[in-house]
């Protein structure tokens, strides 16, 4: 009776003491990168083929980028927490990976790089955020993969050819409901050509998000979103010399968990019940 007693009480301590949380959060990864040729005139005698630039250069614009904040802004109030992220430049055939976290948010990034083709195998991110009745917390992050710009040159592609680029991604998003509070993660792609003079041809795009925010009428609803699918683009060819073309991809993840000013009813629930048992427990011990 004396340890259970001593665990009700500690129980009932961290109920009062405390925080009440109210959380967002979300993720995201891409992987299986494909590439798909598909010969547009078979009678003209040329092969369809596609080759990669090997330079370095056509990484550089790749990014690792976010951000973990606790309090909603930066420095403005005691325990504000800022911890940010930012990595450039090629990851030809080097894993990269980042994070940031404090009191009450966390993100965390990561790339499997590739030596050939696109220059990348998969990414993945992730994001949560936690409130307390003192700060609400914001998690934001992004990764741009490899010819994100469209002038950067990314691969050249034979004569009456269409490459088609896939990738299959998978992404989910969390949030209590809380006014103010939201979650969402974002995945896209999109492919643009030139002629053989490097003047602009043509651009594809693919892109799909999830999101859950507050429904704005002050009343808790949690949620969740998610998907999984396969996203593609492509750019076809038509000229009668070989072309160059470029290939970007992006993910992002963000969330805000909203400031709890006061515990929500079925907290109080819980306190009440504990210094119920606690009460009953102390007059059993009186009437021993």
């Amino acid at each position: 009776m004396k340890h259970a007693r001593k665990a009700l009480i500690a129980a009932f301590l961290g109920i009062a003491a405390g925080p009440v949380f109210a959380d967002a959060s979300s993720s995201i990864s891409i992987g299986n990168v494909w590439v798909t040729l598909i010969d547009l005139n078979q009678t003209d005698g040329i092969d369809a083929s596609i080759s990669f630039l090997p330079i370095e250069q056509k990484y550089q614009g790749s990014k690792l980028r976010g951000l973990a904040q606790t309090g909603m802004l930066q420095g403005s109030e005691p325990g504000n927490q800022y911890n940010f992220y930012e990595k450039y430049g090629a990851w030809q055939s080097t894993n990269v990976s980042a994070n940031a976290s404090n009191a009450q948010a966390s993100l965390s990034a990561s790339v499997t790089g590739s030596a050939t083709g696109v220059g990348f195998t998969q990414a993945s991110m992730a994001g949560a955020a936690v409130s307390s009745s003192a700060h609400g917390a914001v998690y934001l992050g992004e990764i741009q993969l490899p010819g994100n710009l469209e002038w950067e040159k990314l691969f050249v592609v034979s004569a009456h050819t269409q490459v088609v680029f896939s990738f299959d991604t998978s992404m989910s998003a969390f949030a209590t409901g809380r006014d103010g509070e939201y979650a969402s993660a974002q995945a896209m792609m999109h492919v643009d050509g030139y002629d053989d003079n490097g003047a602009y041809l043509s651009s594809d795009f693919a892109e799909h998000h999830v999101m859950v925010n507050s429904a704005g009428n002050g009343v808790p609803t949690s949620g969740t979103d998610g998907w999984a699918g396969t996203l593609t683009a492509s750019f076809s060819n038509l000229g009668d010399h070989s072309s160059q073309g470029s290939f970007g991809a992006d993910a992002s993840v963000q969330g805000v968990a909203a400031i709890t000013a006061v515990p929500e009813p079925s907290t109080y629930g819980m306190l009440l019940g504990g210094l119920a048992l606690l009460g009953a427990a102390v007059r059993r011990r009186r009437t021993a």
